[in-house]
Formats: structure tokens, C-alpha cells, sequence
């Protein structure tokens, strides 16, 4: 085993197990034992590409050679590549660049405020119980989980909450003045947690009848994610303001927040920054993703290999009682357990199987977007070992 010397320094504010990562390589994982591991974690959703893709290990290598920041008072034409080629994906918007998602929600917020500051006094922003949308305190504050959030009280008021999933709710809250609704379409650390489409209808009819702002966190469901480039393609939302993350950098911090040209001008300069937002780096990767993402038959393949994924997570369902629900779509899915999600995803690990939690009771699928169909039927049949053992 390596030396580990100096772990003890760490913060512990992660639950680790006992993976010494040695490697990694498309979807899989080596430990410094020779030890494979089976990968539908893929970094929380970071990895769509696999683990060290060659597309975007060759950019690196090339980009490290030319520059690695220049800061943002200066023109990075990757920048405006990596803009241009995201217009691609069917969301008509200007562009701002982060490093998380995190950060993404929030320029969202700010800009939000920004947009309507005239009559901000008493206004809120509506979100969602259960979502999730950071951890920084501005982002917290609009994170629908109390267990999150009480340690870390006062927070930023001019929030408010409804139940997911409940249009009525909704609708009795926008009778209030609001300057946007902020929701996920799958609530993905919420518990893989999905509503109808007709929900997703209100809400944009709602939304609009008020004035409010639009706001969806593709943080995680982005960019691929559910076999189209953002999931509220699926269920007709008309977006004002979107998030991405996670999968953007190709394994490098990177993320952004779009917005509506009208809305977009309402930051002005100084209004927002971020010195490593749009870092050269990480921008390059993300050029090597987007274009990976838009190249023929990509996003279809998702749709197809996610079927696979459901088809037999269902199958499982109809054998094993313990398993409550299956809910999700494309290549996240979240495996809901009477008993929780712990001993099986110890169960899993023991079996090479890396897989997540979203809340104590789910068990949630988040694979690379270039796994292949043996590997997702590996994965189901050591999942179903897991699941025998417990």
C-alpha cells in the first residue's frame, strides 16, 4: 500500500472507504493492489466520458504546453469556443464560467436579484424541498434539506419552499411576489427523485403567469446525462436561467451558468467573477466533451444503454421485495431499499461494484456515459449479488 502519511491531516467531511486509487481508465478503477473495480459512480457525475478519455488527455497535453491561466481580463478564445459550441445544445444564451456547480447556482441566484433589484425588498425565490443545489451558504440556502442546513443557520432569507412534485403548492406560493422558481428536473442527491411531465407543464404555465424566473440545475442531469443534451428537453420546460457542472470539465473543475440574452445583461461589469472560472484548462477539456457529447449517434447510445440500465434494474424489482421503486432516466437511476442503501453498497464495493448513496435509502446508478452494455450487465449481476446478501 502507499504511504499514507499525512491523511490524518485531511478534514474528515467525507465518509471514505478503503479504495487507495492507483489508476483508473474508462470505467474502471485500479487500487494500488492490482485490485478492479467496476465504476457507476464515475465521480459523482463528473466523469461522462470515462476515466482518462484519450480526446481530452491529448487537448491537456497540448493546452499545457500553450498557456494555463491568463486570468479573465484578458480574451481566451477557448472561452468563446467552448460558449459557441454549448448554443448547440438548443439553449439560446449567454454564457458565465465557474469552477462547481455550486458556484453556478450561485451566479443563478445573484443573477436573478440582479435582474428584478427594483423590487427585491420582500421578494423570494422559490425552490423545491429535497433539491439540492450546494453547499456554499447561497447555494445552501436554497437546498431544500433542512439536515443540511441547520448547523450552518442564519442563512440567506428570501427563500421559500414547496413539496416536488406539487403544482398546487406551487401555485400558492407564486401568489406571493417571486423572482424565479428554482428546481431540478430529477432531483439526483435528493433521493433520484422524478415528477410527471404534466407537473413540469405547470410549473413553466405558472412561472410565466407570475412574472418569476425560470431557473433548472442541470447540475447533474445535464449535458447528456438522460439521453438528451438537458433534461427539461424531456418535459417542455422554458428555462430563463440553467446550470451545468460536474460533467463539463471532463474530470476538471469547470461549470456555468446560461442565461437568456435579455436577462444576461443584467449583469453588469464587476457585477460577478471567478479568477479560475473558465480556467484554459479545464475550458479545453470541456471543448473535447461538448464536441464528444454533439457528434453523431452519442446522445442515442445514452437513451439505448439507459433502457438497458432500467430494463433490468425493473427485473431486479420483480425478484428482490426489499427493493421499493426504480425511478430516473438515461444513465441515472436511483434503486430505492426498504432496509437502506448501506449494506448493499458495502456489498457491492466487496464485489468491485462502486456504486453511490442519494439519501439512506437509495442506492443511485450514475456510470460513465461511455460504458458499455457488458459493463452494465456486469454491473446488474454483481448489484444482484449485493442483493442477495443482504
Amino acid at each position: 500500500m502507499e504511504n499514507l502519511d499525512g491523511l490524518e491531516l485531511i478534514i474528515p467531511v467525507y465518509s471514505k472507504r478503503p479504495l487507495v486509487v492507483s489508476r483508473a481508465k474508462g470505467c474502471w478503477v485500479y487500487d494500488t493492489n492490482g485490485n478492479a473495480y467496476l465504476d457507476f459512480v464515475s465521480g459523482i457525475g463528473v466523469n461522462a466520458l470515462g476515466h482518462t478519455p484519450e480526446c481530452v488527455l491529448e487537448a491537456l497535453a497540448d493546452q499545457m504546453r500553450r498557456y494555463l491561466h491568463v486570468s479573465n481580463l484578458y480574451i481566451d478564445p477557448l472561452q468563446a469556443e467552448l460558449a459557441k459550441l454549448l448554443q448547440g445544445f438548443g439553449f439560446s444564451s449567454r454564457v458565465f464560467f465557474a469552477n462547481s456547480g455550486t458556484e453556478a447556482n450561485e451566479a443563478a441566484i445573484k443573477l436573478a436579484r440582479a435582474y428584478r433589484n427594483d423590487t427585491n425588498k420582500g421578494v423570494c425565490i422559490v425552490a423545491m424541498e429535497k433539491g439540492f443545489h450546494g453547499r456554499t451558504l447561497g447555494a445552501l440556502s436554497a437546498t431544500g434539506q433542512p439536515k443540511l442546513k441547520t448547523p450552518f443557520e442564519p442563512l440567506l432569507e428570501g427563500f421559500a419552499f414547496v413539496p416536488f412534485g406539487d403544482s398546487m403548492a406551487l401555485e400558492e406560493a407564486l401568489e406571493k411576489p417571486t423572482l424565479a422558481v428554482l428546481l431540478e428536473v430529477i432531483q439526483a442527491e435528493g433521493g433520484v427523485n422524478t415528477a410527471s411531465d404534466g407537473y413540469f407543464a405547470e410549473v413553466s404555465r405558472l412561472a410565466e403567469r407570475s412574472g418569476a424566473l425560470l431557473i433548472v440545475d442541470e447540475v447533474q442531469t445535464g449535458l447528456g446525462r438522460t439521453g438528451k443534451p438537458y433534461a427539461f428537453q424531456h418535459v417542455g420546460l422554458k428555462p430563463d436561467i440553467v446550470t451545468l457542472g460536474k460533467a463539463l470539465g471532463g474530470g476538471l473543475p469547470l461549470a456555468c451558468m446560461l442565461a437568456r440574452p435579455e436577462i444576461a445583461e443584467s449583469f453588469k461589469l464587476s457585477s460577478h467573477g471567478s479568477t479560475f472560472g473558465g480556467n484554459p484548462l479545464a475550458v479545453r477539456a470541456g471543448i473535447e466533451v461538448v464536441k464528444t457529447l454533439q457528434s453523431d449517434g452519442f446522445l442515442a447510445e445514452v437513451e439505448s444503454k439507459g433502457a438497458l440500465l432500467s430494463k433490468g434494474l425493473r427485473a431486479l424489482q420483480g425478484e428482490f421485495p426489499s427493493i421499493q421503486d426504480v425511478r430516473g432516466k438515461g444513465l441515472l437511476w436511483g434503486v430505492e431499499l426498504q432496509a437502506g442503501a448501506k449494506c448493499v453498497l458495502d456489498a457491492a464495493f466487496d464485489l468491485g461494484l462502486l456504486l453511490h448513496s442519494a439519501g439512506e435509502s437509495v442506492v443511485r446508478f450514475i456510470p460513465p456515459l461511455s460504458v458499455s452494455r457488458q459493463e452494465i450487465e456486469t454491473a446488474l449481476a454483481r448489484f444482484k449479488e449485493a442483493l442477495k446478501q443482504c
